[in-house]
């Protein structure tokens, strides 16, 4: 690859490296880690005559889904970006010349968007209570694809004792889960309820599958819808 990019020079520049080691990460060390092998790299082409002007240090630095609370992700940000830029220093010494691009993607957005929806049945069987609504894995994807789990959170508070539900789309496919073995307050047809923390991959991943109109979308800017 690296003689092809010299033998083709006046056709294609190479300006940096990126890496992504995956996502939902809360282990730093292993980004460290990461992050030194691509300086080496970079330190190597450097050598070779490439004059690399950028490096990209990716993202996938993780939220908790289970929890509003944003203590630990703001603190693991701080150290993210302190891990960084010392790693950046150590590994290639003056920085003045480089371009360094992050993409944190979930950690700015995750917790910015959430997915509220309308009950239309509550159907109840021997073995479990189903909540229907009217969206689904055509929406909101992650528990579908991966089993990821958000939480479900009535707009309406109950005063009612809490029951065990599987919260469940309108689409029919066996995989149309939102949320298995939830505990709400007794919930009913026409109320809504919202799957929180789904700015990352809510309405970016969804589709018109079997038909269905996609979600609107409402940006509240303040006290104010736009």
């Amino acid at each position: 690859l690296v003689e092809t990019l010299k033998s083709n020079a006046s056709a294609v520049r190479l300006r940096g490296l990126t890496m992504h080691i995956g996502s939902l990460l809360f282990d730093l060390g292993a980004l460290k880690q990461a992050l030194e092998k691509v300086c080496a790299v970079h330190r190597a082409l450097v050598k070779r005559g490439f004059a690399l002007d950028r490096i990209d240090v990716g993202g996938g630095l993780g939220i908790r889904y289970d929890t509003d609370d944003t203590t630990e992700e703001l603190a693991m940000l701080a150290t993210y970006g302190k891990m960084v830029r010392e790693t950046l220093a150590t590994e290639l010494g003056d920085l003045s010349s480089l371009e360094v691009l992050a993409e944190p993607g979930r950690m700015i957005v995750g917790r910015a968007g959430l997915l509220v929806s309308e009950v239309q049945y509550i159907k109840r069987a021997p073995a479990k209570t189903f909540v229907i609504v009217d969206t689904g894995m055509h929406h909101l994807l992650r528990p579908a694809l991966y089993g990821a789990k958000h939480r479900v959170l009535p707009l309406k508070v109950s005063t009612h004792a809490r029951q065990t539900y599987d919260v469940v789309g309108p689409i029919c496919e066996s995989s149309d889960v939102l949320a298995k073995n939830v505990e709400l307050g007794e919930i009913h047809e026409g109320e809504l309820v919202a799957f929180a923390d789904a700015g990352a991959y809510g309405f970016a991943m969804a589709n018109t599958y079997n038909a269905h109109e996609l979600p609107d979308e409402v940006v509240i800017a303040g006290a104010k819808v736009v």
